[in-house]
């Protein structure tokens, strides 16, 4: 599954990127804007065993659209993780978001720990 945020410079850089190079290639579904953190994704979750996600990051999680939160350390059901690959275009959460990904049972994450 695809998580694509647009709100700004950044962020719709990252995105069209994505949608251009990674998508058509990968065959994942996409949310697109304020459907990142909503019931589509609760539902699309379950079906998916990789996540590429495009926001902005702190150490602890990565927000969508609007600030929406998509993955916060402590704020998610660790099913969510278990036994998912994570490729995570955002700032810094390679520094606890990721660690704790795995903690709670991902296969594997890529992001940052620098802005």
């Amino acid at each position: 599954m695809i998580v694509l945020t647009d709100q700004d410079v950044p962020t719709r850089s990252a995105s069209g990127f994505v949608l251009r190079h990674v998508s058509p290639r990968a065959g994942l579904m996409q949310l697109f804007g304020t459907t990142a953190r909503d019931g589509l994704f609760d539902a699309m979750i379950r079906f998916s065993d990789y996540l590429v996600a495009v926001g902005h990051g702190t150490p602890d999680m990565i927000a969508g659209q609007k600030d929406s939160i998509i993955l916060k350390v402590g704020g998610y059901p660790a099913w969510e993780a278990r036994g998912r690959f994570f490729k995570i275009i955002a700032c810094q959460t390679a520094k606890e978001l990721g660690p704790d990904l795995i903690r709670n049972g991902a296969m594997a994450f890529q992001g940052y720990d620098e802005d």
